[in-house]
């Protein structure tokens, strides 16, 4: 749930780009970054000489492009805890901020020095992987402490979403 959220909200941070932007020369320094990544970083990694004279060339023609062609925020990996959410946010140019009340709730530590968002995607790697059987997890827990746990989780994604959602509709993702 929350790493599809937040693949689902880069998603449409990428569509918006390219519906709104008319160049790369419009986009904010940190979406400007986050487009080179997405666009040529596997291409960067074995780069020599010739292939950097290349991409320069490839980079200059999309300056002089009258619209982004093909822009991919990549998705997280299975580690969304709230640490790396607020990166993600912070990587694209979105000032992240939430109430106290939420902020306590979110980053306290339940277990083995782990927040809920932590614990959560220990659970999700553990069960990808095949490292836990899904009997096996939640088998202490009480349907009260999946149901707090579940809604703490939606509370801190709806916060997410509407920054996500405030800065397409203000198009903060341009200079």
């Amino acid at each position: 749930m929350v790493e599809s959220t937040i693949s689902m909200c880069l998603e449409d941070l990428s569509s918006a780009v390219q519906r709104s932007a008319s160049s790369i020369k419009d986009l904010n320094d940190k979406v400007f970054e986050r487009y080179l990544i997405s666009k040529y970083n596997s291409r960067l990694m074995a780069s020599s000489n010739e292939k950097a004279v290349l991409l320069a060339r490839d980079l200059m023609n999309e300056v002089d492009a009258s619209s982004i062609s093909e822009f991919v925020l990549l998705a997280p990996s299975g580690n969304c805890n709230d640490k790396n959410i607020e990166k993600i946010l912070k990587s694209v140019g979105i000032d992240f901020r939430m109430d106290q009340c939420l902020k306590t709730r979110v980053k306290r530590e339940v277990s083995n020095e782990r927040s809920v968002l932590d614990s959560l995607v220990r659970v999700r790697n553990d069960l990808a992987h095949g490292n836990r059987a899904f009997s096996e997890v939640g088998k202490d827990s009480t349907a009260i402490d999946l149901r707090s746990t579940f809604s703490l989780a939606v509370d801190y994604l709806e916060v997410v979403i509407s920054h996500f959602e405030d800065y397409i509709q203000d198009k903060g993702y341009l200079c």
